[in-house]
């Protein structure tokens, strides 16, 4: 006895429809998303193109870190922090080599010649950094990496070892 698979005409209408979406929707997935760069305005940025870190803050604020400072990009505008000699409240001088924020909003930068923590509510920064009589500085004071691990503590890597810092 012979047995035939039979659509009617309705059901076959439909089981078209439901192929045709499905191989649609693979189809239009399968297209290449075009991705489009913007450079936005960086005439105060151009100084130094080589871009080190960057950290996007609760705030909202884009963070930058380069050879020769950091930047704040509030969407429209940079603002520089740079290192002034005359002043020790200024970023510490060199490369910014990491940026991080701790769980209580402060920005930690890591540099070539040490830790710098920017002020919540100014633009001032605490530097700190290695002083070889000082058994309680950080072991080098060229940073490489800052993370806060579940207790609060602050991890610190440098070309020369590993240091917590319990604030």
């Amino acid at each position: 006895m012979d047995q035939h698979f039979c659509i009617h005409r309705p059901a076959r209408a439909l089981f078209a429809f439901g192929v045709a979406c499905i191989l649609g929707t693979v189809i239009l997935q399968a297209q290449p998303a075009r991705i489009d760069f913007r450079h936005p305005a960086q005439d105060d940025v151009r100084r130094s193109n080589r871009i080190t870190a960057v950290l996007q803050d609760r705030k909202g604020f884009l963070w930058i870190g380069m050879d020769d400072g950091l930047f704040r990009y509030d969407g429209f505008s940079f603002l520089p922090f740079t290192h002034h000699a005359e002043d020790p409240r200024s970023l510490a001088e060199g490369a910014v080599t990491c940026l991080y924020e701790d769980r209580a909003g402060r920005l930690w930068i890591g540099t070539d010649s040490g830790l710098c923590r920017k002020g919540v509510s100014s633009d001032d920064f605490d530097r700190f950094r290695n002083e070889p009589s000082n058994p309680n500085s950080p072991s080098d004071s060229r940073i490489s990496s800052l993370f806060e691990d579940d207790r609060g503590t602050l991890w610190i890597g440098t070309h020369n070892g590993l240091n917590a810092f319990d604030r």
